[in-house]
């Protein structure tokens, strides 16, 4: 993947160990709620030319439970283009004696990427978890690097139920370099000046209380005071940029892209044998399901950073790259047929983050094609051997990317997947014995979102599969007797037959039935006391169940739910009963959960309308036998 610079969120510049770290020094109100407080967080980042930099650390938490003992683990990256210096840990206990001092010996270091098959980036790393609480961490070191492309961001307090006595952040760069900054939620003390050249601010808040994480809510930015940064004038190993513009950061992009396209004749005339006589879109198509069968993905972080793509004929010839090289092995085929393709900047994986057009910042870690087509634009996931043309399903889609093209930076909406293409349909056979044993044949069929889902699963051994199907069939007990998961370019499917015994309970002549032996919904969202965040739901989908029911002879339905029909902003629910004479009948379900942003006053119609499906999902029918 493409490797933009990912710092700790968590840094200083005032040094020096001593501080007081007793637990009764805490104050009562930053222990409400609190996992840990953060007793000093100090960061400081220095831009000393415009390929030189400087970062500072020193921070310090008391941890009050296991629910915080990750923060007693110090994870450093570095590389050929940065070093790491003055590394200290020390460990306190409740009273603030210091009780460990680590030993350099005893800090870790391994690749970054494990199992990559190209990488020069390491880990240092050391976990200093204790087993009595409270204890303090304390952490500091300084990172140097040999180049500048951006700045860490800055949170002066975290979401996970972690409070703070004192959090500062000092940015220091020469006035003729440049800077940037935005400010989110911030309402402390600022400090601005500038000095033979240089420019000095400082921001620092104190005492803040936990700030309770709400879930399905939006962006950090929107609701934790944080700060970013972005640099200008920048030096990545003599490729020279202007980071201030989107068009700057294009401009960038294309540099070290140029000259690279270098297909041998024989790759261009082969590929041009298999388009010719093609209209545009089946040439794109063609283009695209070659690049699929001929490459595999393979992460690579060498290079500039991970942003310069390989030379197109060593993907030609070797078969494999990452992101960056297949995307623009795929680009440099499609210009040897004559169609203009347009490399692009995206954030791959859930929870993109928020892309602000006004400032311009690499919040990007992904490259994918994008290629212009009459009113519309195909876009092109280049690192999959699976995905239809033109998919880019839910690692993608529905965000923002930056297009790089000759007229600069543009910042685009990829495609969208609203929930009427997401469908799950289950189609239920079950055949009831008089003890209430049952042979159950199902066939789900996904599409969308939905088969996206699919594809890790359809991907895994036979064994692996039917250890998921015994984990995750809703039946108290059962054996499977045949099953099968396949994904192909469109769509997913899963069928598979079950004997269940005592799929119902039986009293006298009468047996109990949950008619939905599938697919129960058992989501529920978290109760707040005051919802204070929008409600965020990425991804709308379908459900459409059929259930068809057949008993032995005599038994009929004795009592049954009337239909069921729930309707909420948030989605819609209905499920019904269809009997027959013949000891026959049929359960019917529909389930569609919208997508969008939802005010956070709307929160408990939001928890309501999904405590309504859990319980229609869970309803009963009787039946009793005649003879």
């Amino acid at each position: 993947m493409k490797n933009f610079i990912s710092l700790a969120l968590l840094t200083l510049s005032s040094w020096g160990f001593g501080q007081d770290y007793n637990i009764n020094s805490i104050s009562e109100e930053l222990l409400v709620d609190a996992n840990a407080v953060v007793r000093k967080d100090e960061g400081s980042f220095k831009i000393l030319s415009r390929d030189k930099a400087e970062y500072s650390i020193h921070y310090a938490f008391t941890i009050l439970n296991e629910r915080a003992d990750n923060l007693a683990q110090l994870f450093m990256g570095y590389d050929k283009l940065s070093n790491l210096n003055n590394i200290e840990v020390n460990v306190y206990d409740a009273s603030g004696k210091r009780i460990r001092k680590v030993k350099s010996k005893e800090i870790g270091d391994r690749s970054a990427y494990t199992g990559n098959l190209f990488d020069d980036a390491r880990i240092k790393y050391i976990d200093v978890k204790e087993t009595n609480y409270p204890y303090t961490v304390e952490f500091q070191y300084t990172k140097k690097y040999k180049f500048l492309y951006s700045i860490p961001g800055w949170y002066f307090v975290g979401r996970d139920n972690v409070s703070a006595e004192s959090s500062k952040f000092t940015l220091e760069f020469p006035v003729e370099v440049g800077a940037r900054y935005k400010e989110f939620n911030f309402d402390g003390d600022k400090k601005e000046q500038i000095s033979e050249g240089i420019k000095t601010i400082s921001w620092e808040m104190n005492n803040l209380p936990v700030i309770e994480p709400e879930r399905y809510g939006p962006p950090a930015e929107e609701t934790l005071p944080s700060l970013q940064f972005g640099v200008s004038k920048f030096d990545y190993e003599g490729y020279v940029g202007d980071m201030s513009t989107w068009d700057g950061m294009a401009k960038w992009q294309m540099s070290l892209n140029e000259g690279r396209n270098d297909l041998s004749q024989e790759q261009i005339q082969e590929i041009k044998a298999l388009t010719k006589g093609l209209d545009r879109i089946d040439k794109i198509k063609t283009v695209y399901e070659y690049m699929q069968q001929k490459t595999r993905y393979v992460s690579i972080q060498l290079g500039i950073g991970g942003f310069q793509p390989f030379l197109a004929s060593v993907v030609e010839e070797n078969g494999y790259g990452d992101c960056k090289a297949l995307s623009f092995y795929t680009q440099s085929l499609l210009d040897a047929v004559g169609i203009e393709a347009y490399y692009s900047w995206v954030y791959g994986g859930s929870n993109p983050p928020a892309v602000d057009k006004d400032f311009p910042l690499d919040k990007f870690n992904h490259i994918i094609l994008a290629v212009p087509h009459e009113n519309d634009t195909i876009w092109l996931e280049c690192t999959s051997q699976t995905n239809p043309f033109g998919y880019l399903g839910s690692f993608t889609g529905d965000r923002n990317a930056l297009l790089i093209n000759d007229d600069g930076g543009h910042l685009v909406k990829t495609t969208s997947y609203p929930s009427i293409g997401n469908i799950r349909k289950l189609n239920v056979s079950v055949k009831v014995n008089e003890e209430g044993n049952a042979d159950v044949s199902a066939e789900t069929n996904y599409t969308g979102i939905m088969a996206d889902r699919m594809l890790s699963r359809a991907m895994l051994s036979y064994d692996d599969k039917k250890e998921y199907l015994e984990k995750s069939i809703d039946i108290p007990t059962f054996e499977i007797n045949d099953f099968k998961i396949e994904r192909d370019q469109q769509t997913a499917t899963q069928t598979v037959d079950l004997w269940v015994n005592k799929l119902m309970s039986k009293s006298g002549k009468r047996l109990f039935l949950q008619p939905n032996v599938m697919n129960k919904n058992y989501f529920v969202p978290l109760k707040y006391k005051e919802r204070k965040t929008d409600i965020i739901v990425r991804h709308g989908y379908h459900e459409y169940d059929t259930v068809n029911f057949e008993f032995p002879a005599g038994f009929r339905i004795e009592a049954a739910f009337d239909p069921i029909k729930i309707e909420s902003d948030f989605g819609e629910y209905e499920a019904s009963i269809i009997a027959n004479e013949d000891g026959k009948f049929q359960y019917v379900r529909h389930f569609l959960q919208r997508n969008g942003r939802f005010d956070a006053a709307t929160y408990d119609e939001y928890l309501n309308f999904h405590k309504e499906v859990v319980r229609a999902d869970k309803r009963k029918i009787a039946l009793i036998s005649g003879t």
